[in-house]
């Protein structure tokens, strides 16, 4: 029994999630119990270790915060894709199968960020419209074009897919409702804009995302039959993750089946970067980061990282309307190519250095290699890292850090992944029944998006709902004054200048004691705590003066 799904974008096969027999006996966690395929069950594989387990479809209970609106039933409700290519023959059929085969193509509209060599890669909007005219000889126009957004850059400037993503994140318009991140080489079934919508609006979560590592185009006519894969809908399903290469960095590892599901099914928080779809909100909120250049592995879960702290929760698609071509796309030596103007490489300084690495495109880019894009997400997800307690604080409360809804120790707990200790996700039952984990929404609302200075520092209170309230309520005592990079007048720099000009044992000693998670101290409290220090130190030595006064003294008196 083969389930088909895709394991990277580095692979030159489709890769086969093989259904292996487990051992005879399982001990079955409470609430799991084995599939029973004779019934027709709904079944998760869960690996080796657990089988096909059975899938409890009215798990999870309801979703915390419901789909505001039922938007996604009109057809005129509006679908953003953004695509990134990089010397992509393969783009102007995918952006030709975007509008020949949605239902209703006048909802949609495509960011393409496009890495070319003008002398000899085809333009991908130039060749959509060759396309167009070759399936259409009747017609001379090029219909849709004006629905095409191109940014074009030399492939030598190119720095790897996230920073082609993240520019396409930068050209999401205000007035976008749903996003849908895919590849440039794909195929959808007929009708895929409607089918994804009502998809999504299944799961009734305003917050809800729909990912995974879709079927290759091998499967499109099985799709396209009705019943799937193996006559069951078999579908891939993201749940297993290891860390991976030279930056040991976490990485989703294949994918396992879910078989006859009839609605999308809640994962540990993975997330694949080749079908995204949820509403626009969440890419506002959880951008691209452009400081990871030339990185693939690390990518997908620093990106899960940070939609799930924002309180997104990832579903993998019950249906697959979406395809990949690996075959052609992988087989073209010039598509993977952007791995060799990695150039600058070596040891990675801080990061947030100053002002004059903040420019590298014309978008907020403080890392230049990937040593030091690997260094920013360890740091980012608590894996091993050498950071100070403000630098950290800083990432993980920037614009391109982690969300405040929930914290980085329950997404460790949830997903199965211990980024502190290094602890690979091993546990069959992280494929199986989940439950959500329930966040305080904010209270201004799902379209809330938190708003950074030049620097990328939140400037925004708090609200009730942030895991990082309490320790800045002024009614908390354990409050240190100035606890977030928030609005206040500080030095243009990555560190204070009042700390640098404190001695290193009192700011070794301040930041010590500082939780992870970071605190900035400010000058204020700087000055008061100097002052104490001072003060004490003059009270022991008159201490000490009045009792070598009169009490040794009276010894010496007495010893006379």
């Amino acid at each position: 029994m083969v389930c088909f799904s895709a394991a990277s974008l580095f692979a030159s096969l489709v890769v086969l999630c093989v259904v292996a027999e487990g051992p005879n006996q399982i001990k079955y966690p409470t609430g799991q119990r084995v599939c029973n395929e004779d019934l027709g069950e709904t079944c998760t594989y869960t690996g080796a270790n657990g089988g096909w387990l059975f899938m409890d479809e009215h798990l999870p209970h309801a979703a915390p915060h419901a789909a505001v609106s039922k938007s996604y039933e009109l057809p005129t409700t509006d679908i953003f894709i953004t695509i990134a290519s990089f010397r992509d023959r393969l783009c102007p059929r995918t952006l030709y199968n975007i509008f020949h085969k949605a239902e209703y193509p006048d909802r949609v509209r495509v960011a393409v960020v496009q890495q070319n060599n003008p002398t000899d890669d085809i333009d991908c909007l130039v060749g959509y419209c060759v396309i167009f005219q070759e399936n259409n000889p009747e017609r001379t126009d090029c219909p849709r074009q004006d629905q095409v957004f191109m940014e074009r850059i030399h492939y030598k400037d190119a720095k790897g897919p996230v920073f082609a993503r993240s520019i396409a994140s930068d050209m999401i318009p205000d007035d976008a409702e749903f996003c849908m991140q895919v590849d440039a080489h794909m195929d959808f079934l007929p009708g895929f804009d409607t089918a994804m919508l009502n998809m999504w609006g299944s799961v009734n979560n305003e917050y809800g995302v729909l990912s995974t590592y879709v079927s290759d185009i091998t499967t499109y006519e099985e799709e396209a039959g009705g019943l799937g894969v193996n006559d069951r809908h078999e579908v891939p399903h993201l749940c297993m993750i290891r860390f991976h290469g030279g930056g040991q960095m976490p990485r989703n590892w294949g994918t396992k089946c879910i078989v006859r599901a009839t609605q999308p099914k809640l994962t540990n928080a993975l997330w694949g970067a080749g079908l995204s779809f949820s509403k626009c909100h969440a890419e506002r909120k959880a951008p691209n980061d452009p400081n990871l250049p030339f990185v693939f592995d690390g990518e997908e879960f620093s990106k899960a990282a940070r939609l799930w702290t924002h309180g997104y929760d990832t579903y993998s698609p019950h249906r697959v309307y979406v395809f990949h071509d690996y075959h052609a796309s992988q087989g073209d030596p010039k598509h993977s190519a952007w791995s060799s103007n990695q150039k600058m490489r070596g040891p990675a300084p801080p990061i947030l250095s100053s002002k004059d690495d903040k420019l590298l495109h014309k978008h907020h880019v403080m890392v230049k290699t990937e040593a030091q894009a690997w260094m920013r997400i360890r740091a980012l997800i608590n894996m091993p890292n050498d950071y100070d307690h403000l630098q950290l604080d800083h990432l993980r409360k920037s614009k391109f850090g982690l969300g405040d809804r929930r914290s980085i120790n329950q997404l460790m707990e949830f997903s199965g992944l211990n980024t502190t200790q290094m602890q690979e996700q091993v546990s069959p039952w992280k494929c199986a029944n989940l439950e959500l984990v329930r966040f305080q929404q904010h209270t201004a609302g799902e379209d809330y998006i938190p708003h950074f200075d030049e620097w990328d520092r939140p400037v925004d209170p708090y609200d009730e709902g942030s895991i990082y309230y309490l320790e800045n309520n002024p009614t908390n005592p354990k409050v240190v004054e100035g606890f977030q990079y928030a609005a206040q007048p500080v030095a243009k720099g990555f560190l204070k200048s009042t700390e640098k000009a404190m001695s290193d044992s009192f700011l070794t000693t301040a930041k010590t004691a500082l939780e992870p998670g970071g605190v900035t101290v400010t000058n204020a409290q700087y000055n008061n705590d100097a002052l104490t220090v001072l003060l004490c130190f003059f009270s022991l030595v008159c201490f000490g003066i009045m009792y070598k006064r009169f009490f040794w003294s009276k010894v010496e008196n007495k010893a006379v």
